[in-house]
């Protein structure tokens, strides 16, 4: 029968990093980079077992983010208990990239906020100069199409 898990023989799966401070646990990891163990009969990930064990509950609607942005520490105090939606925002991923964007593809400031037409809940951030730019390339292509069709 495998052995089983206490927290003194996780404890001891922990290497401590002494540049970062990151506590990083040496057993196995996800495909994601997650610490994942078993404890008391459930697969758990090591991070949210040390938090909960160190701090207490994770409060209810929260997520654990990695401060350090290291996905096997499992030190308590790189973790804090956010939304998902700021986890999100603070990573590394495409939509907390675009997130940080405040410039448009050429150059100027998205300066307004507008209902997306695709997504009803969600809103688009747009530059008014190129909106405004597109908006005259659309009327002179209709214009074109216009002409073209009079004429053929």
């Amino acid at each position: 029968m495998a052995e089983k898990n206490t927290f003194e023989t996780l404890l001891a799966k922990i290497e401590q990093v002494t540049e970062s401070g990151c506590w990083i646990f040496m057993g196995h990891c996800n495909r994601d980079g997650y610490a994942r163990v078993r404890f008391k009969g459930k697969q758990i990930k090591a991070h949210r077992l040390f938090y909960e064990n160190f701090i207490g509950p994770i409060p209810s609607g929260l997520v654990l983010d990695h401060i350090c942005r290291v996905r096997c520490c499992v030190r308590p105090d790189h973790l804090e208990p956010v939304t998902n939606r700021t986890n999100t925002l603070r990573g590394i991923g495409v939509t907390a990239q675009n997130y940080r964007k405040t410039h448009c593809k050429n150059g100027h400031l998205f300066d307004l906020v507008i209902p997306n037409p695709v997504r009803m809940a969600a809103v688009q951030r747009v530059c008014s100069f190129c909106r405004i730019a597109n908006e005259k390339k659309k009327v002179m292509r209709r214009t074109m199409k216009r002409r073209i069709t009079q004429y053929a």
